[in-house]
């Protein structure tokens, strides 16, 4: 049986530390964080839009960049996610991949969700650990400041990460009238006020 995956959104944007790149968000995370900010992302029953990894490879490869995993949760469908890394890698081996997860590097490596460690083979990046809301970070890469990122290989320079001194957000607008909006807050600037404040003047979120 072929690996299918289900992904809630797919589309191009810039990384701060990998720039451009192919942002995959999977649908599905069991983790259910209080404050998610991508809460129409966690259905893990919800069916989106289906790919084998080798269609979702030739999409990627069609324009190479940096691959960004999100969600959702990523791990919920790590062995596909591993099998699609793999293929991209066979093409072009220095492609850099990103990978967001709520659970914690150890929980990872134990061996308990299936495909994890394979799919961690592949990363050069991690970020790791719950959204915590009542925890704000000012790091482009973060949420929240309990979330750590770790760096595999020397794929990615330490000074790269090292030089993200500032939060971003990115904004998309749609043809149709939806806007993606990604990225951090920052300290003391609540992602979900500034949701309710675009809302307010008449544009659909993503």
């Amino acid at each position: 049986m072929k690996a299918v995956l289900n992904i809630r959104s797919l589309w191009r944007g810039a990384c701060p530390l990998l720039g451009p790149a192919l942002f995959v968000w999977v649908q599905g995370c069991p983790l259910s964080c209080p404050g998610c900010f991508n809460r129409d992302a966690r259905d893990m029953a919800l069916r989106c839009r289906t790919f084998t990894p080798a269609e979702l490879a030739k999409d990627f490869l069609a324009d190479p960049g940096a691959l960004v995993l999100s969600g959702g949760e990523p791990f919920a469908q790590a062995p596909a996610l591993a099998e699609l890394c793999g293929q991209i890698r066979a093409e072009v081996p220095e492609t850099p991949i990103l990978a967001y997860s709520g659970y914690g590097l150890e929980h990872l490596l134990a061996g308990e969700i299936d495909g994890a460690i394979a799919l961690l083979r592949r990363l050069d990046v991690l970020v790791d650990g719950p959204f915590v809301r009542h925890r704000p970070s000012d790091h482009p890469l973060l949420g929240s400041d309990n979330q750590r990122v770790f760096l595999f290989g020397s794929r990615i320079p330490r000074e790269r990460l090292r030089a993200l001194d500032r939060p971003q957000i990115q904004a998309d607008l749609q043809a149709d009238g939806w806007l993606r909006l990604v990225g951090t807050g920052g300290k003391g600037r609540d992602m979900h006020a500034l949701t309710r404040l675009i809302e307010g003047r008449g544009l659909l979120l993503e």
